[in-house]
């Protein structure tokens, strides 16, 4: 089964007991001058992971500044959350010098730092609930429980695994299967109000062998007192790839990323990704592109307003490398956050106080 593909393209746990990071931070690193750096909102932070420093690490983008959060050779670190609180932020950390240089969902271990990057604690190791890989951890709005997918053992074959969704406590114990159908499970995160979660899986008519989940559908679910997924409500029709769901703050629309024209190689797609979103005040729920300008667009991350997204691209011409921009949701008002072509920056996830 393919990996989730929250940055496919990009260059891409032993015992329950609780590993402590000591590592050294720097409290802030001075600015490269060809880095473009675009302010913030007063009352935002943007969290991000950048190889600046020849590893993936935790970086921070506030009050113009760049601050780095994690800090080991040995490893990369990704996928930054900030829990509802604002005193500590999940990520991930694989081993460096193995094939995929970011999003290493096969050897990734789920750790938690106090937000200012120290006091480091791993939380789930793959070997604890004998997944394959895991990946996207997400905080629940009330900060008790995580939610993340995870390839695990089918239960009548345990030769076979599938992607499905798993949420715990906050402390990565506990663990509750919550998809209930036999597909393919994906990109899970919060609805603002706790009650739903919106994701992507194949759909439930769904037959035969997609290797590269290009059918993977939008969907939201409610989450019962059990922590199980009930009443899937199936949200895009459209019979191409869509990955990365989240709910906008005010909760009436989820933006997601489409390739809508991937050129398919060995391992990965490259092609065209654009970033759409459904409208859910409306019966049915309208599927509307939110940008498109023929680059790959991808990971979006809602302002507090619910009126733009900050999100991670690539562009091809001029080539530039990975870098986090912001637009409105009309498509209207583009700006670049952060760019240098020297290295990358990618899965953005803006705080707001």
């Amino acid at each position: 089964m393919q990996l989730p593909t929250r940055i496919l393209w990009a260059c891409f746990l032993v015992s329950s007991t609780l590993f402590f990071c000591a590592c050294p931070l720097p409290p802030e690193t001075p600015e490269d001058e060809d880095t473009t750096i675009s302010d913030l909102a007063s009352n935002e932070v943007l969290y991000y992971n950048s190889n600046k420093t020849g590893t993936w690490e935790i970086w921070k983008l506030e009050e113009g500044a760049e601050v780095q959060l994690t800090n080991d050779a040995n490893f990369d670190f990704w996928w930054a959350r900030v829990s509802p609180d604002g005193t500590k932020f999940l990520c991930y950390r694989s081993p460096v010098g193995d094939e995929k240089e970011d999003n290493d969902y096969s050897r990734a271990e789920l750790w938690v730092f106090d937000i200012n990057g120290n006091n480091g604690e791993k939380i789930i190791d793959l070997n604890e609930y004998d997944w394959r890989a895991q990946g996207v951890a997400d905080w629940s709005p009330d900060g008790t429980r995580l939610v993340m997918a995870a390839e695990s053992r089918e239960p009548n074959n345990n030769n076979n695994y599938f992607w499905n969704i798993f949420i715990t406590d906050a402390n990565g114990n506990n663990a509750v299967e919550a998809s209930q159908r036999a597909s393919y499970f994906a990109d899970p995160s919060w609805s603002p109000d706790g009650t739903q979660i919106t994701y992507v899986a194949l759909p439930e008519d769904f037959t035969g062998i997609d290797l590269l989940l290009v059918n993977s559908e939008v969907y939201i679910a409610d989450i019962d007192a059990n922590w199980k997924m009930v009443n899937e409500q199936r949200l895009t029709f459209d019979n191409i790839k869509d990955n990365d769901p989240y709910f906008s703050p005010d909760g009436t629309k989820v933006a997601f990323e489409s390739w809508t024209d991937p050129t398919i190689t060995l391992n990965q797609f490259i092609g065209i990704v654009a970033l759409r979103m459904v409208d859910l005040n409306t019966n049915p729920p309208a599927t509307l592109m939110l940008y498109d300008d023929g680059n790959i667009n991808t990971v979006p991350s809602w302002t507090t307003d619910s009126e733009s997204v900050y999100f991670h691209r690539l562009q091809y011409a001029p080539l530039q490398g990975w870098h986090i921009a912001k637009v409105d949701i009309n498509g209207s008002n583009f700006s670049v956050t952060l760019q240098n072509n020297n290295y990358g920056f990618i899965n953005p996830h803006l705080v707001y106080w």
